[in-house]
């Protein structure tokens, strides 16, 4: 069986060892061609050129990101990985390779998820057309690759979602052997500016199956309607609506059954990224989440000197590499499929559907990292009140789906250092009370001190002895816990850009 190249190859600390999570300080694809590692190489070196605050800032302004497929389009990074050996014209570096393919997916996922989404997309809407037996639009899709274009799969629509049995975009015979086509797709991304949109449809004087028809459409056509964005984000989610849009015998990809396979084909290859874009969103998440909790002291300790908070982390870290583990073997089953080893039947699924609801937990366990979070409905806090994950923990009401933290805009970058002591908290900060929930007996098991300290909360002769009666507390319980600097990692980077 084909095994997978390691998607860390790289030494740390003068060890041989490959870590465990993606790092972009150590990152080398050792397990790669050279090809493909200068490619993804030069895709990280692109990201940590931008710099943190450039790439924040192009995600909450939802700036189209030009730049980044200008970038795809001079290093020829989607021709390389998207171009099967058969359309490569001779080029040894051009191949269909899930292992790379999946690379690119954790390394993009890590940067942002509107760089993975371009990428994904441009994957389902290309599956149309390498699986079809129409030479002239094969031929037309690998030079658009060359040029640097992007794909579209224009299967959903509004009304139906991707019920392809209920289609409404319908294609009525033009006499010459081609359809004149009429109908709107919904949530297609890339449908502004996708060199070729795979379109499914159904033709008007066939019924059932038989009726059923993949078609290449042009984005820049005049009978091509782009309507709008359906999302308020970076990426360009589209609807548009085809009027009277010609489909000659060169642009149909399939027809009758094929075409139907050829839609569900695509979902089950394109939609097995989406666990190792998960894998990238969490690991980045969760360097941020160490970062953000060892720059803060309460009671005196560090955040990530807390069991609680440590036990979180260590979660969160197995859950990371158990994900990372199941989709290397998913990885090894696609690439070694055939007609006797089917295998990949049970991984894929599972990678598209488990693999992802893991990374779900692995994000709500950083939250939890990044609030303090303490079991049994109590938080430790340190004075915003108006934390959506604190006022959830108190009872307060449900958490909003929105207050969740932009964990894809967040960007590590190695780029630059570390003063000494930057990411330190302030000497003297002011200590708030942990205020009690209606069950303080639930912190004892964590943290046995703190429960103590709730309890006497409740006593007003001693709360002055505990917390100074809101005054600062004395000096010698200000100072820095001793031995406790912050540790240099890949989340304690400077921003640059």
């Amino acid at each position: 069986m084909t095994q997978t190249p390691a998607l860390t190859g790289s030494s740390v600390a003068g060890s041989t060892a490959p870590t465990a999570l993606f790092n972009p300080r150590t990152f080398d694809a050792s397990g790669f061609d050279e090809e493909t590692r200068r490619v993804l190489l030069a895709t990280i070196e692109w990201f940590e050129a931008r710099g943190k605050v450039a790439l924040k800032r192009h995600h909450h302004d939802r700036t189209w990101y030009a730049d980044f497929l200008d970038f795809i389009a001079r290093e020829r990074v989607f021709a390389t990985l998207l171009t099967p050996a058969a359309e490569g014209g001779g080029d040894a570096d051009k191949r269909w390779d899930t292992a790379r393919i999946c690379a690119f997916n954790e390394i993009t996922a890590f940067y942002g998820l509107g760089y993975w989404y371009t990428w994904q997309v441009s994957i389902l809407g290309l599956g149309p057309i390498w699986q079809s037996e129409n030479a002239a639009a094969r031929a037309r899709a690998a030079g658009l690759l060359d040029d640097g274009a992007i794909f579209a799969f224009g299967l959903s629509e509004q009304t139906h979602g991707a019920d392809i049995y209920s289609t409404d975009m319908i294609l009525t015979p033009d006499g010459d052997g081609g359809f004149i086509a009429n109908g709107g797709k919904y949530y297609i991304g890339n449908g502004n500016l996708a060199g070729m949109v795979s379109v499914f449809g159904r033709r008007a004087d066939v019924e059932g199956p038989d009726g059923y028809v993949f078609f290449a459409a042009d984005s820049q056509a005049p009978t091509y309607e782009l309507i709008k964005n359906v999302v308020n984000g970076q990426m360009y989610v589209s609807a548009f609506h085809l009027h009277d849009h010609p489909v000659s015998a060169d642009d149909v990809l399939h027809t009758g059954r094929e075409a139907f396979d050829a839609a569900l084909n695509t979902v089950n290859v394109g939609k097995f990224n989406l666990g190792f874009a998960s894998i990238g969103i969490a690991e980045h998440a969760f360097y941020e989440a160490i970062t953000h909790a060892h720059a803060r002291v309460l009671y005196g300790r560090r955040v990530t000197d807390f069991p609680h908070v440590q036990q979180m982390l260590t979660d969160a870290y197995a859950r990371l590499l158990a994900m990372k583990l199941f989709g290397e073997r998913a990885i090894d089953y696609f690439r070694s499929a055939n007609a006797e080893d089917r295998r990949y039947l049970l991984f894929n699924p599972i990678t598209k559907m488990k693999v992802t609801t893991e990374g779900e937990r692995v994000i709500d366990l950083l939250w939890d990292v990044i609030a303090a979070r303490v079991r049994g409905g109590h938080v430790l806090r340190d004075g915003r009140d108006g934390h959506p994950r604190a006022a959830e923990a108190r009872g307060h009401g449900p958490r909003e789906h929105g207050a969740r933290p932009e964990v894809h805009g967040r960007v590590l970058l190695r780029t630059g250092g570390v003063r000494a002591g930057a990411a330190a908290p302030r000497a003297g900060r002011r200590r708030v009370p942990l205020r009690p929930g209606p069950d303080a007996r639930a912190l004892e098991d964590p943290l046995p001190g703190l429960a103590r300290a709730v309890r006497a909360l409740g006593r007003p002769a001693e709360r002055g002895a505990l917390h100074g009666a809101g005054r600062r507390a004395p000096r010698a319980a200000r100072q820095r816990p001793a031995g406790r600097e912050p540790a240099e990692g890949p989340g304690l980077h400077a921003d640059a850009g």
